[in-house]
């Protein structure tokens, strides 16, 4: 519980300052993702659920390979990088659906926001777009999903 509480309060916290400022500072992110890590270790070692600690570092390692080269093919950012590795964390916890979902939500969330600036014209092609809050939210989404019955 104590991760998943500072996983919500630093996604939120790096979500707000994405949304303003189209950055995601690495004295937030890399607190957060190594106080994450730590207390997930903890709760395997706690509950034997290594194999659960063993995928959400797996997980996190491919989103993080998959979003590099996204990076490197795009103009997405470095942040957005490291945020969806954390992210990848947490959701790989849960388990592969919950991975899954959480990136969809928050592509299809950030892909729809895009489209309906574009099409209001407040928006045009060149215009950088927070995608942190999009990833953050597509990651709460799918784990509130996954708390359901």
């Amino acid at each position: 519980m104590a991760g998943f509480a500072v996983f919500l309060v630093g996604t939120a916290v790096l979500a707000m300052i994405d949304a303003r400022t189209i950055r995601l500072p690495n004295r937030l992110l890399h607190p957060v993702a190594w106080t994450g890590l730590a207390l997930l270790a903890c709760a395997a070692a706690c509950s034997g659920s290594w194999y659960r600690l063993t995928f959400a570092l797996a997980s996190a390692g491919a989103l993080l390979g998959a979003f590099f080269l996204l990076h490197k093919m795009s103009g997405l950012g470095r942040g957005d990088v490291r945020l969806v590795g954390l992210l990848g964390l947490f959701l790989g916890w849960v388990g592969p659906a919950t991975v899954f979902a959480g990136v969809a939500l928050g592509t299809v969330a950030g892909g729809v926001f895009g489209a309906v600036l574009l099409l209001a014209h407040k928006a045009d092609r060149r215009r950088m777009l927070p995608y942190g809050p999009f990833l953050v939210l597509g990651a709460w989404l799918a784990l509130l999903l996954a708390a359901l019955p």
